[in-house]
């Protein structure tokens, strides 16, 4: 019901679509990345095919990882960029949730409605919980209960310091 898609390194519009296109092209044993990643097809036409796409497969969700990788020059700016996530967003008509470092940030920085234009539910920053932090005990406990073993433990304060330890408080 969903895609994954990796933001190719130092990547443009035109890459990150193709990239969209070799997702399904994975998953469906087609070839839309050949047949629209040809030289010369134009932006619009993307976005038209995957919106196309999308339609004609029930996409539910399209999730860009590693964002930040997007390259704002080759992509011709902010402000074009904004504006291809907006139509892109309008047409698919599937929410579209972007996941990257706070890298990723800068571009949509600088203007009010750009945080709009995050998404419609807004931005939200996971942030590195403190080891003493209420949240980060509401965490352990909540996510301990989910030990999928045949013989679970209880999670003690020696547990919770060493998971503390290999994640640094970061909930990812």
């Amino acid at each position: 019901v969903y895609i994954c898609v990796d933001m190719p390194h130092d990547a443009s519009r035109s890459a990150l679509c193709l990239e969209i296109f070799r997702q399904f092209d994975d998953l469906l044993e087609t070839n839309y990345a050949q047949q629209y990643g040809r030289k010369g097809v134009k932006i619009d036409d993307m976005q038209q095919a995957i919106a196309t796409i999308s339609a004609n497969h029930m996409l539910g969700a399209i999730i860009i990882d590693e964002f930040q990788n997007l390259n704002i020059g080759k992509s011709g700016g902010k402000e074009a960029i904004l504006n291809f996530f907006d139509y892109l967003a309008n047409i698919v008509k599937v929410p579209i949730i972007k996941i990257g470092t706070p890298a990723a940030l800068r571009i949509f920085s600088g203007q009010f409605r750009s945080s709009r234009r995050a998404g419609t539910s807004g931005l939200i920053e996971i942030q590195q919980h403190r080891q003493d932090s209420e949240a980060w005990e509401y965490l352990m406990k909540a996510a301990w209960r989910y030990q999928w073993v045949k013989d679970p433990l209880k999670l003690s304060a020696s547990l919770q310091n060493t998971l503390y330890q290999l994640s640094l408080g970061i909930p990812f």
